[in-house]
């Protein structure tokens, strides 16, 4: 969220406006993190979706390149290691 914040008034040289994609494994922080959207003024240029990326990155990315170019793909801070909720 805070990438698409800072980056919104930052378009792409080729194609114009950007937009962002999350992707996060666990559903429920997912759907968390959607609901944040709006509130942080990105509705239409972000959204996230509950996938596992080493079985569904393809797939995502051939669906979403029927629209358009991809630009950038930035991993940032993944951890394999599961935390235990409080």
């Amino acid at each position: 969220m805070e990438l698409a914040k800072l980056r919104q008034d930052v378009p792409n040289e080729v194609e114009g406006e950007r937009n962002y994609l999350g992707l996060e494994i666990r559903p429920s922080v997912a759907t968390f993190a959607k609901e944040r959207v709006g509130r942080r003024g990105l509705a239409g240029k972000l959204d996230f979706i509950g996938c596992n990326a080493n079985v569904d990155l393809d797939r995502i990315l051939e669906t979403y390149t029927k629209f358009g170019e991809v630009s950038l793909v930035s991993i940032q801070y993944p951890d394999p290691h599961f935390k235990v909720s409080k």
